[in-house]
């Protein structure tokens, strides 16, 4: 399974752990991050796209277009209220988790989730 982080999603990370750990380990830690997970890239197609969905949050609708590009089979957030008019499955970050260990555990095809459709990053790599 390959994982994508939405270029914004990065930079928002970036901005909010330096104020916690420093810039110098926030760095480190988002080497770590590229490392496991593809960038989804946010450019002009995918500003305009997000520009035409109907969502409460212009960042979510970027989320949502940039996983759309890269053809992500989800979206995994803990903020699912913004994006109640995804088109692509969402998920909570539990349920991401349940249904990677039941891939890994070969139980075959998880069943849908219970969530409503909304996001906040691209699916990850794992």
């Amino acid at each position: 399974m390959e994982g994508y982080l939405c270029a914004t999603t990065v930079t928002t990370i970036h901005y909010l752990a330096a104020k916690t750990v420093g810039a110098a380990q926030t760095r480190r830690e988002i080497r770590k991050l590229l490392a496991l997970c593809a960038v989804a890239s946010v450019h002009q197609t995918v500003l305009e796209m997000a520009l035409e969905l109907d969502f409460a949050d212009f960042e979510d609708a970027v989320i949502h277009e940039a996983a759309r590009q890269v053809d992500a089979e989800s979206i995994v957030t803990r903020d699912l209220s913004g994006f109640k008019k995804a088109t692509i499955t969402v998920l909570t970050p539990e349920e991401c988790v349940r249904i990677l260990e039941q891939r890994a555990s070969g139980a075959g095809p998880p069943a849908s989730p219970s969530a409503s459709k909304s996001a906040d990053e691209p699916k990850r790599r794992s």
